[in-house]
C-alpha cells in the first residue's frame, strides 16, 4: 500500500514540474514627463500625450508614460535642471529661458535666418544629427529638437514701424529678440510664456513678443489686439531625457523609445508647430476688433540692418560660431532647393 501511494506522489510530482507555477508580469517601470504648457496646450495634446502611449504600446508592457502638465514638475526656466537631476524623467522646454548654457543651438532663433518652423527645425536637427551641437547635450538625452514659429509683435496699440516700438515694454524670453527690441528702441522683458498674459492684462508690458502658437496656447488674444508679423526670430525648443533614467530601463522599454524619438519624433513636433501657426492666426484672424499686418518690405529692411549687430555677437561669443552659422546656413539652402 504504502508504495502504491509513494509512486502516486512521485507521478504527481512529476506531472506538476511539466506545468510551473505562473511567474507575476514585472510592473511596468513609471516614467514621468514635464510639460511646462497649461494641460490644453497642443504641445501635450497631440504631441507628447500620444507620443506616451505609443512607447507604451510598443515596449509591451514595460514602461508606462505619466504627463505631468503644467507646473506641477517645474517651469519653463528651471524644468531642463530638474531633468538633470531626476526630478523628472523626461520634459518638454524651449531654450529661451536657459541663458548661455545651449549658445549653440540657438542659431535657428537668430532674427532672418530662417523662413519658418520647417526650415529651422530641419536645419538644427540636422546640426544635431551631425554632432556640431553636441557638447550642449552632454548631461541629457536628446529625443527631438524643434522650432516654434517667428515672433509677431502682439499688443495692445498698433505697431507698423520701428518708431511706434519707442518706449513700448515689450516681453521676449530669448535673448537676440531681446537685443533686436531694444535696438528697436522698445524696452524688452524676460518672461516665461506662463507669464505673458498677466503680464499684459496687469499693464505690466505692452505687448509680446511670441509667434501664433503662443498665441493660440496661451490664449493671449484676450489682452492684445494688433499683431505685426515678422521674420524676426522663432523660438527653439526641447524633448529631453534624463541619462540614468533610460540607462534603468529595460531593453524592450528602450527600443520603443529609440524607435519613436529622433527624427520620427521631430517630424511630429514639426507639423504640429506648423499647423499651430496656421491655426492661431486663422483663429485671431476672425476675432472682432483685431488687426494682422505683415512687416512692410521697406521697414524690414530696418530691421534687418538692426539684426545684423546682433547676429555678429552671436558668432563672436559662441565656440564655433562662424562655422556653426555656416552650417546652418548651408542646410536652409539645401532645404530651399528641396534637398
Amino acid at each position: 500500500m504504502r508504495g502504491k501511494i509513494l509512486t502516486f506522489i512521485l507521478a504527481a510530482t512529476a506531472a506538476l514540474a511539466l506545468f510551473p507555477a505562473s511567474v507575476p508580469a514585472a510592473a511596468p517601470v513609471e516614467l514621468k514627463f514635464a510639460v511646462p504648457a497649461p494641460p490644453s496646450s497642443p504641445v501635450n495634446l497631440r504631441g507628447v500625450t500620444p507620443w506616451g502611449k505609443k512607447v507604451e504600446q510598443d515596449a509591451k508592457g514595460t514602461v508606462s508614460v505619466k504627463v505631468f502638465a503644467g507646473a506641477t514638475l517645474g517651469n519653463f526656466s528651471n524644468i531642463y535642471e530638474r531633468t538633470v537631476a531626476g526630478v523628472t524623467d523626461m520634459a518638454f522646454g524651449i531654450f529661451g529661458p536657459l541663458g548661455t548654457e545651449f549658445r549653440k543651438v540657438q542659431v535657428a532663433a537668430l532674427p532672418f535666418e530662417a523662413k519658418d518652423t520647417v526650415e529651422a527645425g530641419t536645419a538644427l536637427w540636422r546640426l544635431h544629427e551631425s554632432g556640431l551641437l553636441a557638447d550642449e547635450f552632454s548631461k541629457v538625452k536628446v529625443l527631438a529638437l524643434f522650432a516654434f514659429p517667428h515672433a509677431g509683435i502682439h499688443a495692445n496699440k498698433p505697431v507698423r514701424k520701428v518708431e511706434d516700438l519707442k518706449g513700448m515694454k515689450i516681453v521676449t524670453s530669448t535673448r537676440s529678440m531681446g537685443q533686436l527690441i531694444t535696438a528697436l528702441g522698445g524696452s524688452p522683458m524676460s518672461s516665461t510664456p506662463t507669464e505673458y498674459y498677466m503680464s499684459v492684462s496687469r499693464g505690466v508690458a505692452d505687448g509680446i513678443a511670441v509667434g501664433w502658437s503662443a498665441v493660440k496656447s496661451f490664449k493671449l488674444y484676450e489682452v492684445t489686439k494688433f499683431h505685426l508679423e515678422t521674420e524676426s526670430g522663432l523660438f527653439t525648443a526641447y524633448l529631453l531625457m534624463n541619462k540614468n533614467s533610460y540607462a534603468r530601463l529595460p531593453g524592450a522599454a528602450k527600443q520603443a523609445i529609440e524607435r519613436h524619438s529622433g527624427k520620427p519624433l521631430f517630424d511630429e513636433m514639426s507639423r504640429i508647430t506648423d499647423r499651430l501657426e496656421t491655426e492661431g492666426r486663422a483663429e485671431t484672424a476672425v476675432l472682432p476688433g483685431h488687426t494682422i499686418v505683415p512687416l512692410a518690405p521697406d521697414e524690414a529692411a530696418r530691421w534687418q540692418a538692426a539684426a545684423k549687430p546682433i547676429v555678429d555677437e552671436w558668432v563672436r561669443r559662441t565656440p564655433n560660431g562662424a562655422k556653426i552659422l555656416a552650417a546652418f546656413r548651408k542646410e536652409i539652402e539645401k532645404i530651399r532647393a528641396g534637398k
